[in-house]
């Protein structure tokens, strides 16, 4: 039977490719291949050793007890020093609960940073839009970025908000600090009121019973032996 002679003149290819026609470019550009990998190495390298940069804020706070002294100084510590006014005590941990409040961080997390970006604090912070937010990652994303500690020795307060825009940490350590005496401002006067009210209930109680003796004593009769 004859064969096709168009077949026979096609070449047949080879079904395995050998290793050095692979290997053959790489080996004539082996310079440039070599510097590809070590800058995408160092590359790589550098964005896992080297961090942003971070800027803190930072605000030295005191508790004072005497309210002659707090009115003297000023600020959060003023307003906490009439503590004994409303019966809350303002010593320094208490201080340092209030200002890391739930209520007092969402205050200051939904506030509008006062720059040129603008936005909010929690979307500078988080840095996404407000519709990719969920609720339940504000606080956490506000704590992360706080802390408030105690010097055991000197008594003082110490507020540190720390991330890589500048402008936020500044606006979130002053703002919390306001955010927190209008907060205590609330609770002494809340507290003060419904001690005034429980003492003047006191009083009524007080004067009703004495009445009542006394209107007693003029209804008894004297008993003559």
């Amino acid at each position: 039977m004859p064969r096709d002679a168009s077949l026979a003149l096609v070449p047949q290819t080879d079904p395995e490719l050998p290793l050095g026609a692979l290997v053959r470019p790489y080996r004539r550009r082996w310079r440039l291949v070599l510097t590809i990998c070590v800058a995408a190495w160092g590359l790589a390298l550098a964005v896992a050793l080297i961090p942003a940069r971070r800027y803190t804020a930072s605000v030295v706070l005191a508790a004072v007890p005497n309210a002659r002294q707090a009115s003297l100084s000023g600020g959060i510590t003023a307003i906490l020093g009439q503590a004994q006014l409303g019966g809350v005590q303002s010593t320094p941990y208490f201080i340092a609960k209030l200002l890391l409040l739930r209520s007092v961080i969402m205050q200051v997390a939904s506030e509008r940073v006062a720059d040129a970006r603008g936005g909010t604090v929690i979307e500078r912070v988080l840095e996404s839009p407000a519709a990719k937010i969920r609720p339940t990652q504000v606080e956490p994303g506000m704590r992360d970025i706080l802390a408030a500690e105690v010097d055991k020795q000197t008594g003082l307060i110490s507020l540190r908000a720390s991330h890589t825009d500048s402008a936020v940490v500044r606006q979130v350590a002053n703002h919390l600090v306001e955010a927190a005496s209008n907060t205590f401002v609330r609770v002494s006067r809340a507290q003060a009121t419904s001690q005034r009210v429980a003492q003047a209930e006191r009083v009524d109680s007080a004067e009703f019973r004495r009445r009542a003796e006394v209107g007693i004593a003029r209804v008894t009769p004297n008993v003559v032996r």
